[in-house]
């Protein structure tokens, strides 16, 4: 009896083992893995001009704007120049054209009969003018260069936007002297193109986020 029972038990304890065993082998396992590596885009950009030493124009680059004595009738060197840096993202670019003494420089420009742009000389046709606002004080021209711009391994340049700055030889000593405090800011800005179906867009989105 003890014998069958030790049999039954063994016979138990084998089928249990064939079990598992049985399971252990059932499964094929693997693992595979997919890394995604993420890099930042970026647009970055330069913007600067001919350097002038009293007047002087230097083989320099500067970022920090020049000093003027305007004299009627005098032609001075103004290059304002936008690069792109390397590896920036496709971008739109456009210069801000702000100038003070708003009313005066109206009124000086109607007296003869002269449109205010007509101070720059050497406009670049890569350039295009899109609005101009006025305020009390300062008139703002926005110009848009014509194409989305992009950079590969090195800094890419573009063409200035103007190559001269220009005093009329008509105005008088005293219209002058009502612009003693002239000021001209040129400001440069890039906005990705990537994700907006226009340059129109793009700015807007630009404006409300600088703006915010």
């Amino acid at each position: 009896m003890k014998s069958k029972k030790a049999l039954w038990i063994a016979a138990c304890a084998v089928v249990l083992l064939a079990a598992v065993t049985a399971t252990t082998l059932a499964f094929l396992t693997d693992r595979d893995a997919v890394v995604n590596t993420f890099t930042v885009g970026d647009v970055q950009i330069t913007l600067d001009e001919t350097k002038l030493v009293n007047g002087e124009v230097t083989n320099e680059r500067t970022t920090e704007g020049n000093e003027y004595h305007l004299i009627p009738g005098k032609t001075y060197v103004k290059d304002p120049t936008m690069t792109v840096l390397a590896n920036s993202e496709p971008a739109y670019l456009r210069m801000i054209v702000t100038i003070n003494k708003r009313a005066e420089l109206d009124a000086i420009f109607a007296a003869h009969n002269l449109e205010l742009t007509d101070i720059f000389g050497g406009y670049s046709q890569n350039w295009t003018l899109t609005s101009v606002e006025r305020s009390k004080d300062n008139i703002v021209y926005e110009f848009r260069y014509r194409d989305i711009v992009s950079a590969g391994n090195a800094d890419e340049k573009f063409p200035a936007l103007f190559t001269e700055l220009k005093v009329p030889g008509v105005v008088t000593r005293d219209e002058m002297q009502t612009i003693a405090d002239l000021k001209i800011e040129i400001m440069g800005e890039a906005m990705q193109a990537e994700t907006f179906a226009d340059a129109d867009a793009a700015w807007v989105a630009f404006d409300e986020q600088v703006n915010a």
